[in-house]
This record gives structure tokens, sequence and C-alpha cells, in this order.
């Protein structure tokens, strides 16, 4: 499980890993509270972007020394990390501050909005087809993508809960399960609260593909998984997808039936685009390394998934 205690340095890529971690959204809201800030005012709907907006704005604000002491009040077994987050925000402050473009960065964009103003006809015709066929693929794919959510939009529009305490549960029943003997059979159940807690303690961090994670368990025995991740040459992105779940030889194992990507932030099906299954699979292979460690020690004698929770027979190895 990823260790946040001792960061090597403070950024606010590691204070927003360390928020993300030891807090969950209601907690958040009590934050934003104490520091006079708007919680619902603050852009976005996942926790995650929450909480890169609340760093933003506390940067901007003067706020971030306090934003620092309320969560070590909250959360002081984490001691160490807060006072390396306090000692920066303390020494250089501006780290924290997002910021503006340079002037070189303006300029370009200046010289690029000429050059188009400037294009000959022929070209502009060229690039004016050529935007159009953009878009209406963009449309189409959309659309064809709002479909494929459409299945799990729900889980777009409501996303389980990250609850600390109920990660760290699922933490202990696994060690439970460490500490038998071999041999030994057991059963182990998790919710939809107890999977999407655990996964954020477990999958996410600052070396991760995985920035955020929600998953669901269907009626259909899918899991469906709402991320966000960063992609190969599509950077960090939101997206669906709907894993089926198997066993190969007492192993767990994942593969994605279907992939969509959010390219509008819109809400409901719209801006949604459908993507090959492959574009997710850095996403997935590390998923899968992560399933194969947490059970390195055990047979998975069988499974079942229904709504909202999955049920696992298990041997010790």
């Amino acid at each position: 499980m990823t260790r946040l205690d001792n960061p090597p340095t403070a950024s606010p890529a590691q204070l927003r890993q360390l928020i993300v971690t030891y807090f969950d959204t209601d907690e958040i809201e009590a934050i934003c509270f104490d520091l006079g800030i708007d919680y619902d005012s603050l852009p976005g709907q996942a926790k995650l972007k929450k909480v890169v907006e609340l760093i933003e704005h506390c940067g901007r604000n003067g706020q971030i020394v306090k934003l620092i002491d309320i969560c070590a009040q909250m959360r002081p077994a984490a001691e160490s990390a807060w006072n390396v987050m306090r000692e920066m925000a303390l020494s250089d402050p501006s780290v924290f501050v997002p910021q503006a473009p340079t002037g070189d960065e303006t300029t370009t964009d200046r010289a690029s909005s000429r050059s188009l103003i400037n294009m000959p006809a022929d070209r502009a015709l060229k690039l004016g087809i050529a935007l159009g066929a953009l878009m209406m693929l963009l449309i189409a794919c959309g659309f064809s993508g709002g479909l494929v959510a459409g299945r799990f939009i729900q889980f777009t529009e409501s996303p389980v809960p990250i609850v600390m305490n109920a990660g760290r549960a699922v933490a202990n029943d696994l060690q439970a399960i460490e500490a038998l003997p071999p041999g030994a059979q057991t059963e182990l159940e998790i919710d939809n609260v107890g999977a999407t807690s655990y996964a954020n303690l477990y999958l996410t961090g600052p070396n991760s593909p995985i920035q955020e994670i929600h998953a669901r368990f269907l009626d259909t025995g899918q899991t469906a998984v709402n991320m966000t991740v960063t992609l190969p040459v599509l950077g960090q992105k939101q997206v669906v997808a709907a894993y089926n779940v198997g066993l190969d030889q007492s192993r767990l194992v994942i593969a994605p039936e279907a992939v969509s990507l959010r390219m509008l932030n819109t809400g409901g099906l719209f801006g949604w685009v459908a993507i090959p299954n492959f574009m997710l699979e850095p996403v997935t292979r590390f998923i899968q390394s992560r399933l194969d460690d947490i059970a390195r020690s055990v047979s998975v004698d069988k499974l079942t998934i229904r709504e909202g929770s999955v049920r696992l027979w298990l041997t010790k190895k």
C-alpha cells in the first residue's frame, strides 16, 4: 500500500495526493467550510477535481498554510507529511500558486492566431472542411460513446463515495487472510464503498497512472469503473470502463469490455467518446499487477458479482 507520510519533496501534486488519500468528500466540504470557501463553487464534481481547485484557490488567496494546518489537525497521524508541506508553504508559497502563461507562450499564441487569420483562402477552405469532418466525427463518436457508456452512466453521475475507514477495513480483512495457515478456506465480501475506498488507497499515488477511481459492481456480473487516469498521448482524462472479472487457474483476471472517454464536460450522455479498449491497456495492466500482488498468497476458488458487491471464496496457499 502506498505510504505518503514521508514524501521527498513538497509540491501541489504531493499535497493533492495527501488530501485525496486521507479525506473523503464530506470531510473536504468541511475543510472548505472552515476556510470560508463555498465547496459548491469549486469547479468540477469528482473529488480529485475539487481538491485541485481547493489547492489552487488557497494558493491564490494566501490560505495554503491554513489549509495544511486544518488537514494536519484532522489527520495528525501524517504529521511528518503535513510538516513538509507547511515548511514549503512558508518558505515559498508561490509553489502552490497556479502559474500564468509566460510571455513567450502568449506571443506564440498571438502569432498562431494571426497566421490563421492571414491564411490563404484555399488553405482556409481545406481547414474548414477538415474541422467540419472532425466535428461530425466527434458528434458521431460522442453519440456512440454515450450509448456504450449509457449502461454505466449512473456511475458517472453518482460516483461511489471514498470512505477511508471502509478502505482500511478491507485492508484489515486482507491482512487477516494473510495470517491464516496454508490450506485454510475463507470467504471475503467487498461492497462498492469498500472496493472504491481501498482502490484509492492502493492504486493511486505519484507513480500511478490512476489519480482517482470509483468501482461499482453490477447485477450483470460486470464491474463498472470511473477513473481519472493518465493515458499515453491523451494525457489526464476521465474514463468509464466496463470490466469483466473472471478466473484463470485460481487467479483473478480483468478485461475491459467497453471504454468511453469524456471529451466534453456537458453532463449526461453527450460528451463521451467510445475509444478502443487497447487505449486503456496501460491502466488495465497496472490494475492487474496490483490484483496479482494482493492475491499472491491465496487461490481464488470462486467469485460472484452481484449488484453492489463481490464475494470471493479463497484458499490460503
